[in-house]
């Protein structure tokens, strides 16, 4: 786990936190093409900020049991080398990059830490697995005196078909892991609910979010692994969190699709 300092400009306007991963680039079920969109229109806001919730690609070789034998094999180091192409556009406003399984098992398997070599290339903080991301408001280089915003990302372990099992594993981390906002990636689902917290001096808002996929589960031409294993389709896309100062100084937090 990684405890990791943030800061975006948010005292007069509203501003967007965007979690993004699962593109999984260099599968033939993936749709970089609407990756590519989304980071344009992120580029063209100065008001988006991004963190990185893992398996940015593929990372499966000819020995992982995933692996289709007719697609055409994809070095993983240039594999990495693409999706920093991608990101470069938007890399002075991406908080954290977490790692996920995809190259936590070319890690472990002792050739190299693709998330690493993508951070440092884009001169990004890397994340680990989980990490704890204090973000802090400014603008025009002042820090606010509001209490930093607290986020819970980790790439995440439940292959729950169901959403609201999904649900469950998510919001079950307010039970040991204290933050405004809690992010799960790894399932592929695209979901965001929020709680109420009644505390001294008033109300906390908590979002929780499965932070969605770039990857078809099934695409015509092609079979893949996920269609092999009779996975559900579905919705491709990000939450998009929306982070305003309200008040005497207070978060207000919002997620949309």
């Amino acid at each position: 786990m990684y405890e990791i300092s943030g800061k975006i400009n948010t005292i007069r306007k509203k501003a967007y936190i965007v979690p993004f991963g699962d593109i999984h680039l260099s599968s033939p079920n993936c749709r970089i093409d609407k990756f590519k969109r989304l980071v344009e229109w992120g580029r063209k806001k100065k008001n988006v900020y991004w963190i990185g919730m893992g398996d940015y690609i593929d990372s499966i070789v000819p020995s992982d049991t995933r692996f289709d034998a007719h697609r055409k094999f994809q070095m993983v180091d240039k594999t990495a080398d693409k999706i920093i192409s991608v990101l470069r556009p938007i890399s002075d406003r991406i908080l954290m990059l977490l790692t996920g399984n995809h190259e936590d098992k070319i890690n472990r398997a002792g050739y190299f830490n693709p998330t690493e070599k993508i951070c440092n290339a884009l001169n990004v903080p890397y994340g680990g697995y989980s990490s704890f991301l204090k973000v802090r408001a400014y603008e025009n280089g002042a820090r606010h005196h509001i209490r930093p915003l607290i986020i819970y990302a980790m790439h995440g372990y439940s292959s729950s078909r169901l959403t609201g099992s999904a649900v469950n594993t998510v919001e079950r981390l307010a039970q040991w892991y204290d933050a405004d906002i809690y992010l799960v990636a790894h399932n592929h689902k695209l979901w965001s609910t929020r709680q109420v917290r009644v505390s001294w001096g008033g109300y906390i808002k908590k979002i929780f979010a499965n932070t969605g996929t770039f990857l078809e589960t099934a695409t015509i031409g092609t079979t893949g692994y996920a269609e092999r294993k009779g996975y559900p389709p579905l919705k491709l896309g990000v939450i998009k969190i929306g982070v305003e100062i309200k008040g005497q100084g207070h978060w207000d937090l919002h997620s949309s699709e």
